[in-house]
């Protein structure tokens, strides 16, 4: 445990110095950073590189997003700034991230315009919408559900977009401090009725969580926990095509029809099976008794002729040929 916290106290120490130096060194990330896209043109033209970093890890474009500055954004991808492209510190946020943390919506709006991936997460697997909802900032995950982000994703921890927003928090960078016990209940609203099949995750983090905020009587967290408890997610649907693979396996299974030398299961078509075994036999023995069954109808008749043209036979040789 003392290790543990230990290790808490040293990335936090991390992250305080990367946030304190947070400044654009570049000509063209200072250019980027307070807006001037006539001045990002003319470096790029004199070949600076828009992908380039600075010795702190960000990018040109990185500095953009977080100051909101859309003009100069929308410069550097036209000269080819990769909108995904992560920074080079132990956070490894895209763009978009940087710019939900800074709570520029309209830099996120255009990032997204240009290729911006919502769902990319950072090293831990978490995603710009995850962070939007610890801020409670519902407009851009409003924007984030509109472009794909999708809302069932989880971090390594277990962390979801739900769970931060109803009072989780989730600690991103040092100056944001901790999420847990604020609660965002119009987030909440908006991420359950884009997603009705979404719960809070299972586990003692959420459980506590939950807990501290009961305590704590946070914004808001009286109704998240309302919210929460009166959502009933929809029951599962099948899976798409299911209902037609087990009709196709019921007719594979299914008995073939029974056929002179079948060697496999069959049965009988219907017709056959319900005569009756009694009149099958008899139908039998009628086919061998039966002299114009057995010579054919062609051969009954012209015996018969051939009695009329004798006309003074015997009788006994008529009543022989007319039984």
């Amino acid at each position: 445990m003392r290790l543990r916290a230990a290790g808490v106290g040293m990335v936090a120490a991390v992250s305080v110095v990367a946030c304190m130096r947070y400044e654009p060194e570049t000509p063209l990330a200072q250019a980027a950073a307070r807006g001037d896209a006539t001045a990002v043109r003319r470096l790029l033209a004199s070949g600076a590189d828009p992908n380039g970093f600075d010795g702190h890890g960000a990018t040109a474009l990185i500095m953009a997003a977080r100051a909101g500055q859309v003009a100069a954004l929308e410069e550097l991808i036209a000269a080819g700034a990769d909108p995904n492209l992560r920074d080079r510190r132990s956070t490894g946020w895209t763009p978009l991230m940087h710019a939900v943390h800074k709570r520029r919506t309209a830099a996120a709006r255009a990032l997204l315009d240009h290729g911006a991936e919502p769902n990319a997460g950072t090293p831990g697997g978490v995603t710009a919408l995850m962070m939007a909802a610890a801020y409670g900032d519902t407009p851009t995950v409003r924007l984030l559900l509109d472009r794909g982000a999708d809302p069932r994703l989880r971090a390594k921890q277990g962390v979801t977009a739900l769970a931060n927003a109803a009072g989780r928090g989730g600690l991103f960078d040092i100056t944001d401090g901790s999420g847990v016990g604020v609660c965002h209940p119009d987030t909440v609203r908006l991420l359950l009725a884009k997603a009705p099949d979404l719960e809070m995750p299972p586990g003692p983090a959420t459980r506590v969580s939950l807990f501290v905020t009961s305590l704590a009587g946070g914004r808001g967290c009286d109704e998240t926990r309302a919210l929460i408890a009166a959502h009933r997610p929809p029951p599962p649907r099948p899976a798409a095509g299911a209902a037609a693979s087990g009709a196709r396996a019921s007719a594979a299974t299914r008995p073939a029809r029974c056929h002179r030398g079948s060697q496999v299961p069959c049965v009988k078509p219907r017709a056959q099976a319900a005569a009756p075994r009694a009149t099958r036999a008899r139908a039998g023995r009628n086919a061998i008794t039966s002299p114009a069954r057995r010579r054919g109808p062609a051969v009954a008749r012209t015996g018969a002729a051939s009695v009329q043209r004798a006309g003074t036979g015997s009788s006994h040789t008529r009543t022989a040929n007319t039984t």
